[in-house]
């Protein structure tokens, strides 16, 4: 995501610690059995909200229009969209429709 965004050399490290500081959240908030599924969704929802708010302030309005392109899809603190797929090791193939 860096490259895509043509960051500056003074934008690089505020963009990444953002990005490191939302993952160090996510992964908190995973291993917080405690939480309820609503719980979680909604912390996941205030932890990303919070990333946006940080990445509009260091951000050109050109460069926070890509930023939200590439992550419109993404689910918060989930994979990008088209990231890595379910693996499907062990599993069988789909069998062949019928031939008419």
């Amino acid at each position: 995501m860096l490259d895509q965004l043509n960051l500056t050399a003074e934008q690089k490290p505020k963009v990444q610690a953002i990005i490191d500081a939302q993952r160090l959240k996510v992964r908190g908030l995973r291993e917080d059995t405690s939480l309820t599924p609503d719980d979680r969704r909604a912390k996941m929802k205030a932890i990303h909200e919070d990333e946006v708010t940080q990445m509009k302030a260091v951000l050109t309005p050109e460069q926070f229009d890509k930023y939200q392109q590439m992550t419109q899809h993404r689910r918060p603190g989930g994979p990008p969209a088209g990231g890595n797929p379910p693996s499907t090791a062990g599993t069988s193939p789909p069998a062949a429709a019928p031939q008419k």
